[in-house]
């Protein structure tokens, strides 16, 4: 592997799942109690705030159609 994009992320990430394409991440964070979202574009790696998921709890999973 070699790293080619890198982004600041949330206090305690507990999952990641990565979108079919490669362009979409999502991020699992229980201290800021929300999932956050970036995009890719194949060299760089940007967080969205804007379609970051806020919840009054931390979110518990985090899993996509592949995930099983």
């Amino acid at each position: 592997m070699t790293p080619v994009a890198e982004a600041s992320s949330c206090h305690w990430a507990q999952g990641l799942a990565w979108s079919d394409d490669g362009k979409l991440v999502l991020q699992q964070c229980a201290a800021e109690r929300a999932i956050q979202v970036f995009r890719f574009d194949g060299r760089t790696l940007a967080r969205d705030d804007a379609a970051t998921l806020n919840f009054v709890s931390r979110p518990g999973s985090l899993s996509t159609r592949h995930s099983r």
